[in-house]
């Protein structure tokens, strides 16, 4: 470990960093660029406000560290215990959370972009108002983490575990979920531009008032979700299982349903399907085979 920065210790820094916040006399703002702490016992550590840079900080435990407002470049936190950390109002770039400990850990109106989480540990994390720009999620634990009215732009959730996690009113375009998992996740009222979720498993999981351009459920497990009011125009849903889906006053002009299992789904009209796409590998609500024909009532489960 790197123990003084230009004459002054670690502690020093942080005493001084203490008065700076506090605006004593004395005090300076923490500045640390090319630190090296692996391994480093930094709990509820005091770094509001700071500037690191180049800092390594590999298997370091920063458990309920205060991090808000801090501008974070090209830091290694890989393996790192961050939990219950509160990055908060923070401008985070190019670092590496790679199987980092990040349960509870605040984000809220942060800016991250181009940071990696690949099999981090986010349960429970929350990214309310936050803006992430290409960020690596590939193979993260984030059941119950929080995405409330954030906007996501090129991120990657591909494999990871978001089952319970909230994207309401969330912004999200040319993101990848792709294979991912996630039974009741809430997309409710976001809006998604150029999405893949191809493979993806998502059964209960809520799209009411969502709108969709040009994205792809291809082959996804959709069973039992909510669709009510969804805005589907376009949207691929080839070979995707839609078994007891709710369609009620859904958009679906030019939607691909071909392959797909409709078998049980709910609330769609003669209308919307004839709207659709589908073709004699469609399996209709009421377990019939496609295409669809209208006055056929095949848009109605068989119980019904």
């Amino acid at each position: 470990m790197v123990a003084v920065v230009n004459g002054r210790s670690f502690a020093q820094i942080l005493g001084d960093h203490q008065k700076w916040l506090a605006q004593e006399p004395g005090g300076r703002r923490c500045e640390l660029q090319g630190f090296t702490l692996s391994e480093a016992s930094l709990q509820r550590v005091n770094l509001e406000q700071a500037i690191l840079i180049g800092t390594t900080l590999l298997d370091a435990d920063l458990s309920f560290a205060r991090l808000s407002g801090a501008r974070l470049t090209s830091l290694d936190l890989r393996r790192a215990t961050l939990s219950s950390a509160d990055l908060s109002g923070g401008e985070i770039s190019d670092t590496q959370f790679t199987f980092a400990w990040l349960e509870c850990a605040k984000f809220l109106d942060s800016r991250l972009s181009a940071c990696g989480f690949r099999k981090a540990n986010l349960h429970d994390a929350r990214f309310q108002d936050a803006q992430l720009a290409r960020c690596r999620f590939s193979a993260a634990t984030m059941v119950a983490a929080s995405f409330h009215h954030a906007r996501l732009t090129e991120c990657d959730f591909s494999d990871a575990d978001i089952s319970d996690a909230q994207f309401y009113k969330t912004r999200i375009s040319v993101a990848r979920f792709y294979q991912m998992n996630g039974s009741a996740v809430n997309f409710g009222a976001s809006q998604l531009h150029a999405c893949d979720f191809t493979k993806a498993d998502l059964p209960r999981s809520k799209f009411a008032r969502a709108r969709l351009t040009s994205c792809s459920l291809d082959r996804a497990i959709l069973t039992d979700c909510d669709f009510r009011e969804t805005d589907l125009t376009g949207t691929n849903l080839n070979g995707a299982v839609l078994r007891q889906a709710r369609f009620g006053q859904a958009k679906m002009f030019a939607v691909d349903l071909r392959n797909a299992d409709l078998t049980g789904a709910l609330e769609l009209s003669g209308i919307q399907l004839a709207q659709a796409r589908t073709d004699e590998s469609t399996i209709l609500p009421n377990g019939t085979r496609g295409p669809y024909r209208r006055h056929s009532r095949a848009e109605r489960p068989s119980y019904a």
